[in-house]
């Protein structure tokens, strides 16, 4: 993964947790006490884990764990890929656009690639069966 590359999911965080978060998009799988050092202004040690288990929680981190007992160490890394959010958005377009067909945004991709305008005579189909009618974007028969 892009160590710049930051999911907009934590550019919506409040300025702390985007912080941390950003942190560990930066360095990968990172110990909440490398995290406490990377800080701009100093946060206790069980601050930033609680913070750190606050964005598990909401999806933007993961967390593992190596050793058990008093030897277990905790890391977070980051959650959401760049893959991950592509297809999150493409289900979005799809469903809100498209009658939930990913294959209507596939043809409807291919149909700007190519150059058609929406007045093509193919007709598009849904994933159920209907003709996806009620999106701009849809093919017209």
């Amino acid at each position: 993964m892009d160590p710049t590359w930051i999911p907009p999911q934590v550019q919506l965080l409040a300025s702390r947790e985007r912080e941390l978060a950003t942190i560990v998009y930066s360095f990968g799988p990172i110990t909440p006490a490398d995290v406490q050092e990377k800080l701009s202004t100093p946060l206790s040690n069980s601050a930033v884990r609680s913070m750190l288990v606050r964005l598990v929680q909401k999806g933007i981190l993961d967390r593992y764990s190596n050793g058990r007992g008093s030897w277990q160490k905790f890391f977070y890394g980051p959650k959401i890929t760049p893959m991950q959010l592509k297809q999150q958005v493409l289900r979005q377009v799809a469903e809100q656009y498209f009658d939930g067909s990913l294959a209507s945004v596939a043809l409807g991709a291919l149909d700007l690639m190519e150059g058609r305008s929406e007045t093509s005579k193919t007709p598009v189909v849904g994933e159920h069966g209907s003709a996806a009618a009620s999106s701009p974007f849809n093919r017209a028969a």
